[in-house]
């Protein structure tokens, strides 16, 4: 088993997946986001696989989600082929231009040998609110992008987490105007998730024989249902 390198990111500085009460019984660890897996079974020969339950953080008197991240899982039910991505919603202030997007085109994240690793973007759904813009000084533009991630990697992740349960994998969304967005994604809801589908796979004896094919492709690229847009009247983050 190796041990992950990014040890030192602390659990409680992830931009996750839902909120846990203070009080709450339960931790934020394997257990729990396994438990918090969102399974869709009517997409096509699909099964879907979200931790889009799992935790998030929320801002203001309003509890407001503003930036999230959780992961998705696809199993191909008639060939057993899986596909991973890291989800991305994020929010940020722009000038009400053109020049005023974003638009994160690739990430990059640190293999578990210290390679750099470079991999483009899909993007989900993009919108531009200037509402904001009389009140704030500016437009409240919002991206949701994914990235695909091998299930190799993502076993490494895990393993870390049953050597440091407050272990986090670190990443970057690289846009192509502005600033890197920074971000990380807990072991443990890594761990939770393949742990889930791996139980789903048992159920239902779904066995890997293939590789994904085209219609795999188009669902991974539908927008999560779940993600819930913030109110008009919440203060945005800019």
């Amino acid at each position: 088993m190796k041990r992950f390198m990014f040890s030192g990111v602390m659990f409680f500085g992830v931009t996750g997946c839902a909120t846990m009460p203070p009080d709450s019984p339960v931790g934020l660890d394997e257990n729990f986001f396994k438990n918090a897996v969102v399974i869709t079974e009517d997409i096509g020969n699909s099964v879907i696989f979200s931790t889009i339950n799992g935790f998030q953080r929320r801002q203001g008197e309003q509890g407001t989600v503003w930036d999230d991240n959780f992961l998705r899982g696809f199993i191909d039910k008639r060939t057993g082929a899986k596909i991973f991505q890291v989800y991305n919603v994020i929010y940020y202030g722009g000038s009400g231009t053109q020049s005023g997007w974003k638009h994160f085109a690739q990430a990059s994240y640190l293999t578990a040998e210290g390679v750099r690793r470079l991999t483009p973007t899909n993007s989900i759904t993009e919108h531009e609110d200037c509402a904001p813009l009389a009140v704030y000084g500016s437009c409240v533009y919002s991206e949701q992008v994914v990235f695909k991630v091998d299930e190799i990697f993502l076993k490494t992740v895990a393993d870390s987490y049953a050597l440091d349960s407050k272990i986090q994998w670190p990443y970057q969304l690289i846009p192509t105007n502005g600033n890197s967005y920074e971000d990380s994604m807990a072991a443990a809801e890594v761990a939770g998730l393949l742990s889930r589908m791996e139980d789903y796979q048992k159920q239902f004896s779904i066995t890997s024989v293939g590789k994904p094919d085209n219609e795999s492709s188009n669902i991974i690229l539908l927008p999560e249902p779940l993600i819930v847009s913030p109110p008009a009247t919440a203060k945005p983050p800019l």
